[in-house]
């Protein structure tokens, strides 16, 4: 399901870029309806985007045939011990290593993804396109990669995970791509696959 996510960095003439994948599970324990609120604010000793680049300081994306393993690779999502991955011996007629991406039970009531962040410096006033070859099995209810351009106050800018023309069921290998705009103020660039449920 998408999400709104209403903070101190707000703005309504951007509202569209405020949205984010939650998984909203069938029973809830307790439901907070909130009518009036208020901006909250960062203390001034706070840098928040200092921060965040501190985290990821690689400029280019990296190990992208993972010849190195998993190194640059990180498991994220809102329940990624759900999911597990393997690197995988290329079929005949392929040249690179691939990766396997799978739920590791027969319930996964969230979703789990793979991801690398990178500095946005050298793709700003630029369109990032993403492309990757993918085969699906028994994905019950949808997968496809991930492609998202954070701005100076780590809100997203642009974001596409192929939820309209998302992965499913079974299928054979096929290419995949999305293309987004980087801005000329973007700061991070997040790109990776996600797998919703089971599959």
């Amino acid at each position: 399901h998408l999400a709104r996510n209403i903070g101190a960095v707000y703005s309504s003439a951007q509202h569209n870029s405020f949205f984010s994948l939650t998984n909203l599970p069938e029973e809830y324990d307790v439901l907070i309806h909130l009518q009036d609120t208020t901006a909250s604010a960062l203390l001034p000793s706070v840098d928040r985007q200092k921060k965040r680049t501190a985290q990821h300081t690689h400029k280019q994306p990296r190990n992208l045939n993972f010849e190195a393993g998993w190194s640059g690779w990180l498991m994220t999502g809102d329940r990624p011990q759900d999911y597990e991955r393997r690197l995988e011996q290329a079929d005949e007629g392929q040249e690179n290593t691939y990766i396997s991406f799978a739920s590791k039970g027969e319930e996964a009531p969230g979703f789990g993804a793979f991801a690398q962040w990178i500095a946005a410096d050298d793709y700003r006033g630029k369109q990032l396109r993403m492309t990757a070859d993918v085969k699906s099995q028994a994905i019950a209810q949808w997968a496809g990669l991930w492609l998202r351009v954070d701005g100076p106050d780590g809100q997203p800018q642009s974001f596409d995970y192929m939820h309209d023309r998302a992965i499913k069921g079974t299928s054979d290998w096929a290419r995949y791509e999305i293309v987004l705009p980087v801005f000329e103020d973007s700061q991070m660039i997040v790109f990776g696959v996600l797998l919703c449920g089971t599959g």
